[in-house]
């Protein structure tokens, strides 16, 4: 007889817990948003001068500076490019490491020829649907300008396109 009893108040438990996974599944797989230190209007204002072999000449890369970087939490725009966030990571990056995974026989770049004098970087990858940017993925470069950056100060991001880096500027309300 005590089954009935237990049942009732078992009931409602199984209840409770077969409607909460879904809504727990929901929040654990949810994209990362983008970090608050990137919410707010860029502006890319200029080349960095590199020891890089690039894959565009003076002219393809200037075409970037003075266009604008919109980022939000769950998106960002390059150049009137609405693009969404499918999940951003964001990673320490050490100065060595980072002369390891930049340089090359013919190429080199480091924190001090990026203008950064701290041992690391906060480095922001962007996850965003696949587009093409005329001017940038059709000229034999992946991404998209401000889907991978790294964050020098709160106020400058760098980031690389076809093997040229680029500062950006957080523009002021």
């Amino acid at each position: 007889m005590q089954f009935p009893a237990l049942s009732k108040r078992i009931v409602p438990l199984a209840a409770l817990l077969v409607l909460s996974l879904p809504t727990a599944w929901a929040a654990q797989n949810a994209p990362a948003p983008i970090p608050s230190a990137l919410i707010g209007n860029w502006s890319v204002t200029k080349i960095i001068p590199t020891q890089t072999v690039g894959c565009w000449d003076e002219k393809q890369a200037q075409q970037l500076v003075g266009n604008s970087i919109n980022y939000k939490a769950d998106g960002f725009t390059w150049h009137d490019q609405q693009l969404s966030n499918q999940g951003a990571t964001t990673t320490t990056v050490e100065a060595q490491e980072f002369v390891e995974d930049n340089s090359g026989d013919n190429w080199y770049v480091d924190f001090p020829i990026l203008g950064i004098s701290t041992p690391s970087v906060q480095r922001v990858i962007i996850q965003h649907q696949d587009v093409t940017v005329p001017g940038i993925t059709d000229q034999g470069t992946e991404g998209v300008p401000g889907d991978n950056v790294l964050v020098k100060d709160r106020n400058t991001l760098l980031f690389s396109q076809c093997g040229v880096w680029f500062e950006a500027q957080r523009q002021k309300k």
